[in-house]
Formats: C-alpha cells, sequence, structure tokens
C-alpha cells in the first residue's frame, strides 16, 4: 500500500510539472534588459577587449548571467557599501558584486596579484600594487566601479586561464565558453576536469510580474544561449 501511495505521489508531481508552463529564459525582462546594456555599450567593450586578443562577442556571453542579474539600485546600495566598508576594512568587512559584470573586490585582488606574477603582465601596460592599504583598496573600488575596467579585469581573467589550462584552447569554442563561464563563476583556480563537473550546476532561475518563471539553467548554459543568439 505504501509503495502504491509514493508511486501515485511521484506520478502527481510529474503531472504537475508537465501542466506548469515555463518562460523561454529568452523571453524574461532580464534577458532584454541585459541585450539592451550590451547594445549600449557594445562599441567601446568590444575596442577594449580587442586591445586584449580577445573576441567581443565571446567575453559579452561570459558575463551575460550577471548582466541580467545587474539591478541599478541594488548595485547603488552595494557600490556605497564597498566604498564605505572594503576601503576600510577590506573584504573581511564587506565583499559586494559590483556593475554590470557583477565583481567582487576578492576578484579583482585574486586577478591582479595573479597577473602581477604571470609574464603576461609585460605584454600590456597593467599593473598594480599589491599592498593592502587603504588607498590601494580605495583605488581598486574605483576601478571596478568603470564599465571599462571591468572589461580590462574580464580580460585578465581571460588570459591567466588560458595560460594557466594550455590545453582550453585546442577544445571547440563552445567548450571553451563554458569551461571559462563556469570558472568566473564558481572557481577560478579549478582545472579543467573540476570545471566541467562544476558546468552542469543548475542554479539560475529567472522571472518577473505576471511572467512564469523559467526552468533552472546553469550559468555557462545561460552563456552559451547568449553566444549563439549573437552570432
Amino acid at each position: 500500500m505504501k509503495r502504491f501511495l509514493f508511486t501515485a505521489f511521484l506520478i502527481s508531481l510529474f503531472a504537475l510539472s508537465c501542466g506548469r508552463r515555463e518562460t523561454p529564459i529568452t523571453e524574461v525582462p532580464n534577458w532584454k534588459r541585459a541585450e539592451g546594456i550590451i547594445a549600449e555599450h557594445h562599441q567601446e567593450w568590444s575596442r577594449e577587449f580587442e586591445s586584449f586578443g580577445l573576441d567581443a562577442a565571446f567575453c559579452e556571453a561570459l558575463v551575460f548571467p550577471e548582466l541580467m542579474r545587474y539591478s541599478p539600485a541594488t548595485d547603488l546600495f552595494e557600490r556605497t557599501a564597498n566604498s564605505a566598508l572594503y576601503v576600510h576594512g577590506g573584504t573581511a568587512a564587506t565583499n559586494f558584486s559590483i556593475l554590470f559584470f557583477q565583481m567582487k573586490p576578492s576578484f579583482a585582488e585574486e586577478m591582479e596579484a595573479a597577473w602581477m606574477k604571470s609574464p603576461l603582465k609585460d605584454s600590456f601596460s597593467l599593473s598594480f600594487p599589491l599592498s593592502d592599504s587603504e588607498s590601494a583598496r580605495k583605488e581598486r573600488i574605483e576601478r571596478l566601479s568603470d564599465d571599462i575596467w571591468q572589461c580590462r579585469y574580464l580580460s585578465m581573467f581571460l588570459l591567466l586561464l588560458y595560460d594557466r589550462e594550455k590545453g582550453l584552447i585546442e577544445l571547440p569554442p563552445e567548450e571553451q565558453l563554458c569551461l571559462a563561464a563556469t570558472a568566473y563563476n564558481n572557481k577560478f583556480d579549478a582545472d579543467i576536469d573540476e570545471l566541467r563537473r562544476r558546468s552542469t550546476f543548475k542554479g539560475f532561475r529567472f522571472g518577473g510580474a505576471g511572467i512564469p518563471q523559467t526552468r533552472e539553467y546553469s550559468y555557462p548554459e545561460i552563456s552559451l544561449l547568449r553566444w549563439s543568439a549573437a552570432k
């Protein structure tokens, strides 16, 4: 009897899930807003990405889930908090993700430290003081609050990732984007095998007033959808 009741429960859950309408992610307001941000900034972002030898559409697709999550009102609060608390107390005080690409101060610290240890720094006119002073943290927050500087940090991230994981460039472009997006969202220092495992995590769902939510997506899944749409 218990087995029958459990089976009936599973069937009813399946029926409910089949009857629930889900909105395609490309139709939610977040997607449209993210497209609008790219349309507004694509020209200057492209120049920055291309100065590092990177494909702008690839880079924009990589951070597209962040653009979907970006909220001007929330961003204003979090930038203010970072300016007031991070500058004085570091990441122990606050570590909010800010601006279009939703970059944290800890991410900028990690990129700067890795960049200054890498021979890549000799190929670009880009260097950073690695002191943990208040003035250094203030300058870092000012950089993170500038979308062109966020393009530079993203470019540094990709160049460092490809330099460390030599086999990445040999993979199909779609897999490169999948793994790079996973590293950006999840764990920069993970190797390719670990990134493959992490890439399947589905934790992103969007909706809106009067709009049914989307199904759950993985971060790289959204990046790949954007890249495909932009081609």
